[in-house]
């Protein structure tokens, strides 16, 4: 008995050809997608590379402006924020944060310029008086932001005393007596300023401005007042002694010196007269006993 073995059908030349270009073709994308991936692996390295340790891409240069009485630039140090830097890795965001707890900063921007610039730009409060608060005085701005606290006053630096007050470097006062004072004294022009004097609490201000009392009245409209005074004071024709009221801004008043009563001059005068000659005749007594003994 005889056995066949069974053989596979011959395949066709061009079907076999065909097979084995689609195999190439398939290694091939995959062989290319391969190299894309190394390609993006080592271009994300180079990026790395180049945004963390290359000089190229680092911080070279840090300018600080607006500083005059804060400590920006050593702020700026403190946050770790330093030439050689990676830029990638300036904290502006917390930069900035840092240096508004300045109790000197009322506004700052930071700009990171790449490749390797960071700009600071700092905007200060301007002080206006020295605020009392129990024993020591605060530098105040207008709009109350608290610079300074000292023990005594400098020379003749404007002065507000409106009651009690608790106040700390980086505090904002809440008075609104002190909030008056302060906007007014901020818009006396500045050859008023010295000197000036404020006292009262938030019902009624009063002060001395160029040597005359202003009446002040309530704390509000208070840049109106300030022109109003600076108007009258002006005029140069004052009295000595005058009181200016400008409770109303609209409507400035001034109050001559109130002179002495006669009266009570003459009265003066004579009870003067009278004791003088009492000591006279005290004196000629004295005198005689002693001439008698």
């Amino acid at each position: 008995m005889s056995s066949t073995v069974d053989r596979p059908p011959a395949i066709d030349r061009r079907i076999a050809a065909r097979r084995q270009t689609v195999r190439e073709a398939g290694a091939r994308r995959r062989l290319k997608w391969l190299l894309v991936l190394l390609g993006l692996a080592g271009g994300g390295a180079l990026i790395a590379w180049l945004l963390y340790q290359s000089t190229l891409l680092a911080v070279a240069e840090i300018t600080v402006d607006g500083q005059h009485r804060s400590n920006a630039s050593a702020i700026v140090a403190a946050e770790g924020v330093a030439t050689g830097m990676p830029t990638v890795n300036v904290p502006a965001n917390e930069l900035e944060a840092a240096l508004l707890r300045d109790p000197w900063v009322a506004a700052v921007d930071v700009t990171v310029r790449w490749p390797g610039t960071v700009e600071v730009t700092v905007v200060e409060h301007v002080p206006s008086a020295w605020v009392q608060i129990g024993d020591a005085w605060a530098l105040a701005a207008r709009g109350g932001a608290v610079m300074e606290v000292a023990a005594s006053i400098p020379g003749e630096a404007p002065r507000i005393a409106v009651g009690v007050i608790e106040a700390a470097p980086g505090d904002g006062l809440a008075s609104v007596a002190a909030l008056g004072a302060l906007a007014f004294v901020d818009a006396l022009p500045t050859d008023l300023v010295p000197g000036v004097a404020i006292e009262g609490d938030d019902r009624g201000l009063r002060a001395v401005v160029g040597g005359f009392t202003v009446d002040l009245g309530y704390p509000s409209e208070m840049v109106a007042k300030a022109a109003a005074v600076a108007t009258l004071l002006e005029t140069d024709d004052l009295a000595t002694g005058s009181l200016i009221s400008v409770v109303s801004p609209d409507r400035p008043a001034v109050l001559p010196p109130v002179p002495l009563d006669p009266a009570v001059t003459n009265g003066e005068e004579g009870a003067a007269a009278d004791t003088a000659g009492a000591a006279d005749d005290d004196g000629d007594s004295a005198a005689a006993d002693g001439a008698g003994n």
